[in-house]
């Protein structure tokens, strides 16, 4: 069912009046960028705001209760009947006043994570929102089956196909057969198969896949049960992207446009990319993510670029490991 002219209106008020609460709450001094996440299941939310000044340094933004209070007016506010609220947002705000909201509905965030939103920490212990904290939010902001994720509807306890422990699941024959099963390229990206670059992205993706299972147990505990293989398109899919975030992170986004140059050049090579206007003048020892926030629309290309292969590289193992496609 589509929103009505009053929900919309609603929406974008509680989102004008957070983008303001922050702008007045940013700390003194010239700033470029200012983004501030948020994170609510429960009883549970936690926020993080900060500005990026001219020269990459950033300072918090310190806007108390009154933050925590607009961001959950946005949430409330965007309540469908079908599909519920979102999970995390961010805002990205210009010091010109400009800002852009991005949602997740459906990826489990992890607040307080040092390594982002969607990334779990090291230690269980400290994950937030809980298990519990998430079955609250369920109630308070009901969904319809279509609209449940995997592992929302496992805590949910929707369903009465048994799972393996998720403390047992690594162990399982499910999951011991599918990282040990070899994987070789997906035939679009087989010309890549020469790369030194890509080779080595093949082998971090493999390590990953393991590292992800290890810290998402909930992934790991249906997609080691036979009995849910149904639900497998789903769960492949949250592990495609776990997997897409660390490797990313660690291998592309963490270094210079020139590593990043290096990865997409075989792209280039083997005809799956064609070199965007204006590459020759850009500065290969900046930062990929940017100087202030900002990056220049010829590295978010070659970062497209790189993203679309990633993507179906982790996709092409996931595929021949469970022997079945990963599906949003």
């Amino acid at each position: 069912m589509s929103p009505t002219l009053e929900e919309v209106q609603r929406s974008a008020d509680a989102q004008r009046e957070l983008a303001l609460t922050l702008f007045r709450a940013a700390p003194p001094g010239e700033w470029i960028t200012l983004v501030s996440e948020f994170v609510e299941g429960g009883s549970a939310n936690i926020a993080s705001s900060e500005v990026i000044r001219a020269d990459s340094s950033t300072d918090s933004v310190r806007g108390g209760f009154a933050v925590f209070e607009a961001w959950s007016a946005v949430r409330a506010a965007m309540v469908d009947g079908e599909r519920g609220t979102w999970l995390s947002a961010t805002v990205t705000i210009e010091a010109a006043g400009r800002f852009h909201y991005d949602f997740n509905y459906d990826v489990r965030p992890y607040g307080g994570s040092l390594t982002g939103l969607l990334t779990p920490p090291d230690d269980p212990d400290d994950v937030m929102p809980t298990d519990d904290d998430w079955r609250e939010d369920l109630r308070r902001y009901p969904r319809s089956a279509e609209f449940l994720p995997p592992w929302l509807a496992a805590l949910a306890g929707v369903g009465d196909a048994p799972v393996v422990a998720p403390d047992e699941a690594l162990d399982s024959p499910v999951i011991t057969a599918a990282l040990a099963a070899p994987v070789t390229w997906p035939d679009q990206l087989s010309a890549l198969e020469s790369s030194p670059e890509w080779s080595d992205l093949f082998a971090a993706v493999s390590a990953s896949t393991a590292a992800q299972l290890d810290a998402n147990r909930d992934i790991a505990s249906a997609l080691a049960s036979e009995s849910r293989r149904a639900e497998w398109g789903g769960w492949l899919d949250s592990l495609l992207q776990a997997v897409f975030s660390d490797v990313f992170a660690s291998r592309i986004e963490s270094g210079d446009v020139a590593g990043l140059e290096r990865v997409w050049r075989p792209l280039e090579a083997a005809g799956l990319a064609k070199a965007p206007a204006g590459l020759e003048n850009v500065d290969r020892s900046a930062p990929v993510a940017g100087v202030g926030g900002r990056v220049p629309d010829v590295v978010t290309r070659l970062v497209d670029d790189v993203s679309d292969a990633l993507g179906d590289l982790i996709g092409g193992q996931l595929t021949q490991r469970f022997g079945v496609t990963p599906e949003a």
